[in-house]
């Protein structure tokens, strides 16, 4: 596996940190009406950004 460095992969791993962290704040506040939809939709934005920015970084087909 091989990775190169992008300047697109810098936003996408702010936004991921941003949105692990808006889970975690919801997961402590699940007894709220909504707490838990916002964290499902937290978990699977961070799972694609983080992700996503894999893909960018990759350079062969076998690692994207």
């Amino acid at each position: 596996m091989t990775f190169e460095y992008s300047p697109y992969i810098l936003p996408l791993i702010v936004a991921a940190f941003i949105s692990i962290s808006v889970a975690i704040y919801a997961w402590r506040r699940r007894e709220i009406n909504g707490a838990f939809a916002l964290l499902l939709a937290a978990v699977s934005m961070f799972e694609w950004t983080f992700a996503y920015s894999l893909e960018i970084a990759g350079t062969t087909l076998e690692t994207k």
